[in-house]
């Protein structure tokens, strides 16, 4: 199973049943902290000029995929008056942030293709839809495919954590990708 069709399996799922994805909290994607730079965000965010920078910059090197510093060195060039480096630092601010809502939709995702995987009654539905003819032959074919993808799963359900550990390797790729092109427009 490639990713393209995992792809359909998870957007099918998503669609056909209306299942329900819970919001992410902040607390499930912070990295772990250390007092020195939960003490340098502080000092980052506080907007002291060159002071707060370096304490943005410091915590940066300690965590350099954790936001909320890119966010506060944003803050703080904007406010010394260097609008194009603020830019940069947000847009940074913008692709980690994208980063952690793919990896958290992901694991969402996962867990509704498991939960469709195990429970009978929601596969059922499916068969209900596949044998309705109140469809057009192209929604009958995605349905009739992401059947077969769940009895796939099922037969070999670790598949779903090898297409998971992929996908997220491939959003990681991307992530990587276009720091280095907004690093490399920095220079």
């Amino acid at each position: 199973m490639n990713l393209s069709r995992l792809w359909q399996v998870i957007i099918t799922v998503v669609l056909v049943l209306g299942l329900y994805m819970p919001p992410v909290t902040a607390a499930e994607t912070l990295s772990p902290r250390t007092d020195t730079f939960n003490a340098l965000v502080q000092e980052c965010l506080e907007l002291q000029g060159e002071t707060s920078l370096s304490a943005c910059d410091q915590a940066i090197e300690m965590h350099p995929d954790d936001v909320i510093p890119w966010y506060g060195r944003s803050r703080v060039l904007s406010a010394l008056g260097q609008q194009e480096e603020a830019n940069q630092s947000y847009a940074r601010v913008r692709v980690i942030q994208a980063y952690y809502n793919a990896i958290a939709q992901l694991l969402a995702q996962r867990e509704q293709i498991e939960s469709l995987m195990q429970n009978e009654e929601q596969f059922s539905q499916l068969e209900a839809a596949i044998q309705s003819e109140d469809m057009e032959q192209e929604q009958l074919e995605q349905l009739q495919q992401l059947k077969q993808q769940i009895l796939t799963l099922r037969e070999n359900p670790s598949l779903l954590d090898e297409e998971i550990a992929d996908a997220m390797l491939q959003v990681r790729d991307r992530l990587a990708d276009i720091i280095g092109q907004i690093s490399a427009t920095a220079s």
